[in-house]
Parts: C-alpha cells; structure tokens; sequence
C-alpha cells in the first residue's frame, strides 16, 4: 500500500505508474490524479505541447515510417478484420 500525495487515499502499488528516480520506484501521485495533472497541463499549455509534438515529428519523420511498417507487419490480421468491417459498413 502506498498514499497518494495529492488525494492523501492508500492505494495498490499497481494503482502507481513506475518512476525509477524514486526510492519505492513508484510516482509520488496515483495513475487516477497523475491523469488529472496531466490533462490540466495540456489545458494550460495546449500551444506549447502541441508545438513540441510537431516539432518531434517533423525531426523524426523516418523514425515514425519505420515504426509504422513495423506495427503494420506486425497487426496485418487486425488491419484485415478492420478494412473487411469498414467495407461491409461502408457498402454503396
């Protein structure tokens, strides 16, 4: 059991995101509250992670090719159920 430092509950451990940095290896906060802080950050600096996001994209342009055929060799199977319902679903 571990306490959250901001909603002050005892949680699970599992309940904790991993942080190597720390003396227990778990964050401080709890994934419920982390999400929480994360999502108000984005709120309060939409411009600012959003320019940050596009700026690794376009320096990392063959980095996410690569990544993307790997994930497509790898999910062949699923990307063939997904193109099989969208046709049934999208049938003129």
């Amino acid at each position: 059991m571990k306490k959250c430092n901001m909603c002050k509950l005892d949680k699970d451990e599992s309940e904790f995101y991993k942080n190597a940095t720390t003396k227990d290896g778990l964050e401080y906060q709890c994934k419920e509250c982390r999400k929480k802080l994360s999502k108000q950050y984005y709120k309060d600096n939409k411009d600012k992670v959003d320019s940050r996001i596009k700026n690794w994209h376009d320096n990392n342009v063959e980095k996410m090719e690569e990544y993307r055929k790997h994930w497509r060799e790898e999910n062949k199977e699923r990307i063939r159920e997904y193109d099989k319902q969208w046709r049934k679903n999208n049938q003129r």
